[in-house]
């Protein structure tokens, strides 16, 4: 019987490969889970992000029929970014699949399968650590490459702004952290103008967050507010870090603002500095956009982009395959003088570096 040539079947095809690394479930990260990104496809290698900004002046009164207060119109401008390139290979030799398959039978073509799964699924996983890393650095501002150093857009430098700051005293008896909050709310109020947020999220590190709910503000206010559900007691028994953490853990709402410990460190990478906090906008559209250009493929020239790709190709004299992935995808804010950056000092001793 003559062989079977199972890498030829449509089950490796690039379609099918691309579809099945898109469907595999995974564990979500933080910032992909909540919903604050919005998917765009796009056909080309750049995407053309347009900034229309509105002025508001004083009229100054002047004489009936004069017609000295003459309107600028509204500054338009576009920008075109180019979509970074992440490409990723892996190996899958003959002896990796040596005992799956029977010779000449078609039978376990599904044995075969898992084993290529199991490899896009770990390509995956690498491949979404790197969308989230790219994602938090839209929300700082700032998207800098995996080797944690390299700056792909600095967005406050594109778009012509400056980043707002917000210090938290987080010394005993110093400042309100109810007035620091109260001060994020204005800046973010301030830098979109007319558009309607409907809430703060804080992305916080690890001792920013730990001295924030240590605060004495912070907790004779829940200590203060007894609900009839008893969340009073709830917060000084609980935990609040978040759901990366556990699943009971949902972070937890003070002045208006919604923290959140955010869980993140790859090698040496901290993904959220230990003082610092991010705070963003929710409810505002296209605040937040992924930008997905296609693969480098002739069968996705032209073709609206998607999350991932996969591919195979033979090794020479067929002792295996190499899978390719990739993703190419640029995570954008189109307003990044909303992305307040918020600095705890004087940190109390007691809370663990």
């Amino acid at each position: 019987m003559p062989a079977i040539d199972v890498f030829d079947s449509n089950a490796f095809s690039m379609f099918s490969l691309t579809a099945a690394i898109n469907k595999m479930p995974y564990q979500p990260k933080l910032l992909g889970s909540l919903n604050l990104f919005k998917d765009v496809p796009i056909r080309t290698l750049t995407a053309a992000v347009e900034d229309k900004q509105g002025t508001l002046s004083l009229l100054v009164s002047a004489a009936r029929g004069d017609k000295t207060n003459a309107r600028s119109q509204p500054i338009r401008t576009i920008r075109d970014l180019r979509i970074p390139h992440y490409p990723q290979v892996q190996t899958i030799l003959a002896d990796d699949i040596q005992g799956v398959r029977s010779f000449g039978s078609e039978s376990e073509l599904e044995g075969i399968a898992d084993v290529v799964n199991q490899n896009l699924s770990g390509m995956r996983e690498n491949h979404e650590t790197s969308l989230e890393f790219g994602r938090l650095g839209a929300i700082k501002g700032t998207i800098v490459d995996g080797d944690n150093s390299t700056t792909i857009y600095n967005l406050f430098t594109e778009f012509g702004t400056s980043q707002l700051t917000q210090t938290f005293d987080m010394g005993a008896g110093n400042d309100d952290m109810k007035l620091n909050a109260q001060a994020v709310h204005r800046a973010m109020a301030s830098s979109l103008g007319q558009t309607a947020y409907t809430g703060i999220i804080g992305i916080c590190g690890d001792r920013f967050f730990d001295a924030l709910v240590s605060h004495a503000n912070v907790t004779d206010a829940f200590t203060r507010w007894v609900g009839s559900d008893g969340s009073a007691g709830s917060y000084l028994r609980q935990l609040q870090s978040g759901s990366e953490y556990a699943a009971n853990m949902n972070g937890f709402p003070f002045a208006n603002i919604f923290w959140i410990n955010y869980r993140g460190l790859i090698g040496d990478v901290t993904f959220v500095a230990d003082d610092k906090c991010h705070f963003v906008a929710t409810g505002v559209n296209d605040l937040f956009q992924s930008y997905m250009a296609p693969a480098n493929f002739i069968e996705t020239v032209n073709t609206p982009g998607q999350k991932m790709y996969a591919k195979q190709q033979r090794l020479d004299y067929d002792e295996g395959v190499e899978l390719f992935t990739q993703h190419n995808v640029l995570h954008v804010c189109t307003r990044p003088r909303s992305l307040i950056e918020g600095t705890a000092t004087n940190i109390p001793a007691t809370v663990p570096a």
